[in-house]
């Protein structure tokens, strides 16, 4: 458990480019296709937060991780994140 303030929350994603990933990018809070859920506590004890995109497109394709910063963490860290493919449906 961390303790000393609120850890700060931030998602990134690294979006898909022609065989590579960009670096980081800040997920934008702002579009209202985006909803990010507060602290969510499970049974054993461990703190989750929710990334949902809604109707996605293309260029969504990429990388998505949740970037972990507290003073007791050090150094900050990304987590393992989860890699989105949209794919163009005819």
């Amino acid at each position: 458990m961390v303790t000393g303030g609120p850890v700060q929350i931030t998602w990134v994603t690294r979006l898909h480019i022609v065989n590579s990933t960009a670096g980081p990018q800040r997920v934008d809070r702002r579009d209202n296709r985006v909803t990010v859920n507060g602290v969510n506590w499970t049974a054993a004890g461990v703190m989750c937060h929710t990334l949902i995109l809604r109707e996605v497109r293309l260029n969504d394709s990429g990388l998505y991780q949740c970037f972990l910063n507290h003073s007791a963490l050090w150094p900050s860290l990304y987590t393992h994140g989860t890699f989105l493919q949209v794919y163009n449906h005819l």
